[in-house]
């Protein structure tokens, strides 16, 4: 669907280059080391500290292929945050929400904003940014009947995907005809 999406016009270096980029971020970000924005203490640094995280892991929900939970780990906060959520600490969890709201429309403007004016090298960032992400999902070669589940469930990933996008695909083209004018109010003026 991404692919699709990017609208690659023809090969080009950048087919090759942008997905090494998303690639490439991944990478460096899990190579963020562990506790790194870890909130020490209260005060003012504390309070930034938790919003900057909540910034972080706005950026994890909007992009796939970076998880939210890991982003927290990787700055140090997953634990906090769980113990925050456990305790009703309900300071914390407001500052990391706040964080996660004002982040998600930034970024969600960014990102839009982005799709608008470079569409293809956007979405093929984004491919790296799956790319990218597969070591940390991916939990080895399967052995024995895990074979035969493996193949089952990419089987049936791959046949919703390939059926919901066709279906979505068959609609779009269905709308845009000349004999649904009428009923869609679509004009190809």
């Amino acid at each position: 669907i991404l692919i699709s999406q990017a609208r690659i016009p023809k090969f080009s270096p950048g087919v090759i280059i942008w997905p090494i980029v998303g690639a490439a971020i991944v990478f460096l970000l899990s190579k963020i080391p562990e506790n790194s924005l870890s909130a020490k203490g209260d005060g003012i640094f504390g309070i930034l500290i938790i919003i900057l995280a909540g910034l972080l892991v706005a950026i994890a929900l909007i992009l796939p292929g970076i998880s939210a939970s890991y982003m927290l780990l990787i700055l140090g906060l997953y634990e906090s945050t769980l113990a925050a959520i456990n305790n009703r600490d309900i300071l914390y969890i407001s500052l990391l929400g706040a964080g996660i709201i004002g982040g998600s429309f930034i970024f969600a403007k960014i990102l839009e904003s982005s799709i608008a004016k470079y569409s293809a090298p956007t979405f093929l960032i984004i491919i790296g940014f799956l790319l990218g992400s597969i070591k940390d999902i991916f939990p080895g070669v399967p052995t024995g009947m895990d074979i035969v589940y493996s193949f089952l469930t990419l089987t049936a990933g791959f046949l919703i995907v390939f059926f919901v996008t066709r279906k979505s695909v068959s609609e779009d083209n269905t709308a845009s005809e000349p004999n649904n004018r009428a009923k869609t109010g679509i004009t190809l003026n």
